[in-house]
């Protein structure tokens, strides 16, 4: 009888193994299929993030000439604008020289004109 109880205890076993722990029987070619299909859908993510990686250096490479053509055209405008500033000290400083000679002038013809008035009215000649 010792035989027969463990016959029922190792079978009672074996159904409660297989009970709790059920087998999964798939066919290999299904699961390399559903692989196989996984990994085409992330070629094809892979190859639209390629895509659009182009296109993002592509437009950064645009703005990148288009911000080089404003600086360059602002760095033209500020040599420019230099160059004007230089010119009006220049003229600014002829035009201080200019206005100096003339109230020099003035001075020296008023200074003149007051003599020659000094001269005549204190000159004692007999009309």
């Amino acid at each position: 009888m010792g035989m027969p109880r463990d016959k029922s205890r190792i079978f009672y076993t074996l159904v409660t193994i297989a009970m709790t722990n059920p087998v999964i029987q798939t066919d290999l070619a299904e699961v390399l299929g559903e692989i196989k299909q996984e990994l085409k859908g992330i070629g094809e993510r892979l190859g639209h993030l390629e895509v659009g990686q182009a296109e993002l250096k592509a437009k950064a490479d645009g703005i990148e000439k288009q911000f080089k053509v404003k600086v360059d055209g602002i760095e033209k405008e500020v040599t420019e604008l230099k160059e004007s500033v230089k010119e009006i000290k220049k003229s600014q400083t002829s035009q201080i020289w200019a206005l100096i000679v003339a109230v020099f002038v003035a001075v020296i013809g008023l200074i003149g004109t007051l003599i020659v008035g000094f001269v005549k009215f204190f000159s004692f000649t007999n009309p």
